[in-house]
C-alpha cells in the first residue's frame, strides 16, 4: 500500500509578522510513502537540494513525522519506502522542513488507516518544528497567522482580585485562515547560497526600541485587516507601508549579500511590498503587474554583487497539503 503527498512551499513572518504569519505558495514537494516489510526504511531523493536532504531516517524531517504519529499512539512505525521529489529549494526560507514534517504525517494517517485530521496534524508538526508559523500555511493554505501559548494568568478564585501565575502544562495553538485574493502575485528570489536558521537567530537582539515594538504592532494589524478584506487594490495600498518591520529584519538584511539593494530594485520596478521570506536568504516581492520586471530586477541586482539567483514566480496557495 501507497500514497502521495503533495504539501505547498510556505514564505513566513511577512514582514512585521515575525513568527506568526505564513502564507502558502504554488510551490510543491511531492512524496510518496510504500510500506515495506520487516519494518525496513528506505529514503529516495530526487529533485532539489539531492545532495542537502538525510537519507538516515533519524535525522530525515520526513520519515520523522511519520513515526511521531505512530510514537504518540504508542506503536512502532512500520517500514516504509519513502521517496521525495523536491520542487523547493532547501535552505532558502521557503518552507522546505515543514514539507517534510507535514507528509510524513500525513501519510501515516492514511496508511493507518485513518482520514488526518488537520488540528492534531498541526499539534504534531508543531511539536517536531517548534513554531507554527511555516507548517501552519502547509496543512491550511492561505495566509494564516498563528500563535503557540504555553504559560497564562488566571484570576486565583472567581471572587478574589489578586492574579498568580498559572502554567499550563499542554500548550495551545491558535490559528486564523485568511484567502488571498487571486490576483497576488508572488515573486521570489532565491540567491544560490544557504542561510541557516540558526545563524539567522541569533543575529536578532535581545530587546528593541519601545516605539519599534509598537510599529510592529501597528504593521502587523493593518496587513491582517487589509488581508481580511480581499481587496487587492486595499492590499496593495496597506502593505505599501505596513509590511515594514523593525524585529528581525533590520538586523537579517546584512547577513543576505544584495538583498537591500535587490529589494529596493524591486519596488523601483514595481512590486509594492518586499520582505525576507522567513530566515533568509529568499526575497519575496509583492505586485499585481509587472511580475517579470520585478524579477528580473532582483536577478540583475544580485548578480552586480557576484550572487547568481533564480526567479520564482508563483501565487498563493489556498488548498494546503493534498493528497493525489
Amino acid at each position: 500500500m501507497g500514497v502521495r503527498i503533495r504539501v505547498p512551499a510556505t514564505t513566513a513572518n511577512l514582514g512585521p509578522g515575525f513568527d506568526v504569519f505564513g502564507m502558502s505558495l504554488s510551490l510543491y514537494n511531492i512524496l510518496e510513502f510504500e510500506e515495506r516489510p520487516n519494518r525496513s526504511v528506505r529514503i529516495e531523493v530526487s529533485g532539489e537540494g539531492v545532495e542537502d536532504v538525510p537519507r538516515v531516517p533519524d535525522y530525515n524531517l520526513a520519515y520523522r513525522g511519520f513515526a511521531r504519529y505512530f510514537s504518540v499512539r504508542g506503536r512502532q512505525a512500520p517500514g516504509v519506502r519513502l521517496h521525495i521529489h523536491n520542487e523547493i529549494p532547501v535552505t532558502r526560507g521557503l518552507g522546505s522542513s515543514a514539507t517534510a514534517i507535514v507528509s510524513g504525517l500525513c501519510a501515516a494517517y492514511l496508511l493507518d488507516g485513518c482520514q488526518f485530521d488537520r488540528e492534531e496534524l498541526l499539534r504534531l508538526a508543531v511539536e517536531i518544528e517548534g513554531h507554527p508559523d511555516n507548517v501552519a500555511p502547509a496543512i491550511y493554505g492561505g495566509f494564516v497567522a498563528s500563535g503557540l501559548y504555553t504559560s497564562d494568568f488566571a484570576p486565583e478564585s472567581a471572587s478574589s482580585s489578586r492574579l498568580e501565575k498559572k502554567t499550563v502544562s499542554r500548550p495551545r495553538l491558535h490559528t486564523l485562515r485568511l484567502t488571498p485574493p487571486a490576483g497576488l502575485c508572488c515573486v521570489v528570489a532565491v540567491p544560490g547560497y544557504m542561510l541557516s536558521t540558526g545563524l539567522a537567530r541569533r543575529a536578532l537582539p535581545e530587546q528593541v526600541p519601545f516605539s519599534e515594538a509598537v510599529q510592529n504592532v501597528r504593521n502587523a494589524s493593518l496587513l491582517t485587516a487589509a488581508m481580511a478584506t480581499g481587496d487587492l487594490a486595499m492590499i496593495e495600498r496597506v502593505f505599501a507601508d505596513a509590511m515594514a518591520d523593525f524585529l528581525h529584519q533590520p538586523y537579517r538584511f546584512p547577513l543576505i549579500k544584495g538583498g537591500v539593494e535587490a529589494a529596493q530594485a524591486a519596488r523601483n520596478a514595481g512590486a509594492f511590498a518586499v520582505a525576507i521570506s522567513g530566515s533568509g536568504p529568499s526575497l519575496l516581492a509583492l505586485t499585481t503587474a509587472n511580475a517579470t520586471e520585478v524579477g528580473d530586477a532582483m536577478r540583475r541586482t544580485f548578480a552586480q554583487q557576484g550572487v547568481p539567483t533564480r526567479i520564482l514566480q508563483l501565487k498563493p496557495e489556498t488548498s494546503g497539503v493534498h493528497v493525489l
